[in-house]
């Protein structure tokens, strides 16, 4: 094994781990089976112990890597990887709220302003952006009713959708969201969207009859903070399936 290789292909690994079940299984096979005879281990080691629990014995190793490395670079690694544990990673609704907020203050302030000084279009940008931050979940609506807004330009949609709790119904909504923007340019003819209790939880689903990727930068980020599956089929038509434990909808209430 090319000692340094490894290295360089775990580190690139690294990001994915959160939100990828398999790239963290590979992230740990391959950290376990490393020489432990360099600082890159003990760095590499740490974020393994994170990604397992054990926060106070990823914090060792951080620091310990700190206090023996003589590249600057990698210190400050160890330095930055130490401070994030201390970090709590921000929730799905803690991300909704702020985006809430942001919401009404362009829509009264900016978007307002610009339409009193004679600037109709960037006025209409300004509303636009407000709205698509805001979510009907938290204004107390059902997710059929902001999914029913959300796709209005879609001209045969079809929502079979059982009442979940209000976190998932969040979470469901902004996937959706995400999802119908970046297939409105394909303009199916028919999309289903379904939200119904499996025997693993609850399952989330969008099809329609393209059969083409597209690019969701966010959803599977949103999905894992959920502790949920995020997956994508395309044939013979396009499927975007969310499974999430039934647990998950009282985590974050």
């Amino acid at each position: 094994m090319d000692y340094w290789a490894e290295v360089k292909r775990l580190e690139a690994l690294l990001p994915y781990c959160l939100e990828n079940k398999r790239r963290r299984r590979e992230f740990v096979r391959g950290v376990k089976s490393l020489p432990h005879s360099s600082p890159h281990w003990l760095l590499l080691e740490g974020y393994r112990l994170a990604l397992s629990g054990h926060s106070e014995r990823a914090r060792e190793r951080f620091l310990s890597g700190y206090f023996q490395c003589t590249d600057e670079d990698l210190k400050q690694r160890f330095h930055w990887a130490a401070v994030s544990l201390e970090r709590a990673y921000p929730r799905p609704q803690d991300l909704d709220e702020v985006c809430q907020w942001l919401s009404a203050a362009l829509h009264d302030g900016p978007a307002q302003e610009l339409a009193m000084t004679g600037l109709p279009g960037p006025a209409r940008e300004m509303a636009a952006l407000a709205d698509w931050l805001r979510n009907p979940i938290l204004e107390g609506r059902s997710l059929r009713q902001g999914l029913e807004e959300c796709l209005s330009a879609y001209p045969n949609v079809c929502l079979e959708l059982e009442r979940a709790p209000a976190p998932l119904e969040q979470l469901f909504y902004r996937v959706f969201q995400e999802v119908a923007e970046a297939r409105a340019a394909l303009q199916p003819e028919r999309v289903c969207l379904r939200v119904r209790t499996v025997r693993k939880g609850w399952l989330a689903s969008w099809d329609d009859e393209i059969g083409r990727a597209c690019q969701l930068p966010t959803w599977r980020a949103r999905v894992a903070q959920l502790s949920g599956r995020a997956r994508m089929r395309t044939d013979p038509g396009f499927q975007v399936q969310v499974l999430c434990p039934r647990w998950a909808g009282a985590t974050y209430s």
